[in-house]
């Protein structure tokens, strides 16, 4: 796989590779199927990596994020989490006094909820991360190989926000008007950021599901940067530690 993707978020990758192009893409599916075999990362960090392109944060790159922190605000990119199971239990302390706890029923894939899918989540006909046979490493008890907990330190970098809509001046992108790598290059230089191996590049599309951390809310994040007036910073998504679990919700936070 090519980055560890988070809708509307993923790193990037490569040196000497602008992410841009890496993201531009044939109309066709057997030239796609080429530039992904070709791009992918498989045995870049060594034929046992589980951590993937993860890799490119560096210590120094968290220390690097960590000093464009200038005004400590906050946003989240989180939407509401609204389990489709959702039970409350009440007990009593005594006279006055008890408590409430809750019982949460959900799948965090799919497109409601924002999460970060692990390495182990899904595969082609050329197997899983690393080549891996998903029959042998993903069993109904969880994922031996590629799991969320290799991620448990958080993923913390910097972030980038490419703004398609604020660029084109325009309310969304359409169908009949898509971005293009080009673009995104035009856009980041307008933005006077620069796109290194190891951020995380959020791209605003002006949709509500920006299908790419799955389903992040960008809208906000958007909006703060019009009003920083800087599209860089501090980038936080910190996963649960599961055992086994090909993913996790997450509450994504930018830091100005």
């Amino acid at each position: 796989m090519q980055a560890a993707a988070f809708g509307g978020v993923a790193l990037a990758v490569r040196p000497g590779v602008s992410p841009a192009r890496a993201a531009a893409q044939s109309g066709s599916a057997v030239d796609y199927a080429a530039m992904y075999r070709e791009r992918r990362n498989w045995g870049r960090w060594g034929a046992n990596d589980q951590v993937g392109a993860v890799n490119l944060i560096t210590a120094e790159k968290r220390r690097a994020a960590a000093a464009l922190v200038q005004t400590g605000r906050t946003v989240s990119l989180s939407r509401t989490f609204e389990p489709p199971q959702h039970f409350m239990t009440k007990s009593s302390l005594g006279p006055g006094g008890g408590y409430v706890m809750d019982y949460l029923g959900f799948i965090y894939h799919g497109v409601t909820i924002t999460h970060i899918d692990a390495l182990c989540h899904i595969w082609d006909d050329d197997g899983m991360w690393q080549g891996r046979d998903p029959d042998v490493e993903v069993t109904t008890q969880g994922a031996h190989f590629g799991d969320i907990t290799h991620w448990k330190e958080g993923i913390i970098t910097k972030g980038v926000l490419i703004d398609v809509p604020r660029h084109r001046g325009e309310p969304h992108v359409s169908i009949e008007k898509p971005v293009t790598g080009e673009e995104l290059e035009a856009i980041a230089q307008a933005e006077n950021v620069t796109v290194e191996p190891g951020d995380a590049l959020l791209v605003h599309s002006g949709w509500g599901a920006v299908a790419l951390l799955d389903n992040a809310l960008l809208e906000p994040i958007a909006e703060a940067c019009a009003e920083e007036n800087r599209w860089s910073f501090l980038f936080q998504a910190l996963p649960l530690n599961v055992a086994g679990g090909t993913g996790s919700p997450v509450n994504p936070i930018a830091m100005f």
